[in-house]
This record gives C-alpha cells, structure tokens and sequence, in this order.
C-alpha cells in the first residue's frame, strides 16, 4: 500500500466486479518496519490506510459495513525515536 496508484486501480478493478454488489469491510492491515526506510514507513503506515480508505469506502455497505484498521505495539517505538 505505499502507491496511490496501484491503490486507485485496485479500488477500481473491484468496483468493476462488485457492479451493485458492497462490501461487509474494509481492513487495513498492512505494515513495514525500519529496515524498509522512512519514507516506505510513512507512505505505508500513514498514507497506505488513508488511500485504501479514501478509494473503497464508497463501497462498503452503509447500513452494516466495516472499517477496521490494525495496528501493532511497535508504532509507538518508531514514534519514540523519530526526529521532530
């Protein structure tokens, strides 16, 4: 999830498959530590959910539908340590 891109064409190519059908949820669950570097970090961690909820939540079902975004402990520590 760290390109807009592939985001927008994936929501697109569902949207296509789905036609009147929605979606029960939504889950964000993706991730990447340190060793990928800051910028795969932010784009993945905070644009990823972003993007993914900005370009399939018109699809999820408005009466029961979900969003769910999972987080790990670990987050807190690379906040610790990043520069302000």
């Amino acid at each position: 999830m760290s390109d807009e891109a592939s985001v927008k064409s994936a929501a697109a190519s569902l949207k296509a498959k789905l036609g009147d059908q929605k979606l029960y949820a939504l889950v964000n669950n993706a991730g990447v530590g340190s060793s990928k570097g800051k910028d795969a970090i932010i784009a993945t961690n905070c644009c990823g959910p972003y993007w993914m909820t900005e370009n399939f939540v018109s699809m999820i079902d408005a009466d029961v539908g979900r969003l769910v975004h999972v987080g790990s402990g670990i987050g807190s520590s690379f906040a610790k340590k990043a520069s302000k």
